[in-house]
């Protein structure tokens, strides 16, 4: 299959529709606790999306 970067273009747009559609909805959403309480029972911390990460700026240091 050959690179096509429509398709690319594409994948874009629609990852970033939907990553802008959860925070709208996070934004919204009045029943989700404070950002980074204790979820009741557990000794875990509540995380809104901005808090996960698959790369960071010092990710790439790693690959050297």
């Amino acid at each position: 299959m050959e690179f096509s970067w429509t398709i690319l273009f594409w994948v874009f747009i629609a990852n970033a529709g939907y990553m802008g559609f959860m925070y709208f909805l996070q934004a919204v959403d009045k029943s989700l606790p404070p950002r980074w309480t204790y979820i009741p029972g557990t000794n875990q911390k509540f995380l809104y999306a901005q808090d996960f990460h698959t790369c960071s700026w010092g990710g790439f240091l790693q690959f050297r």
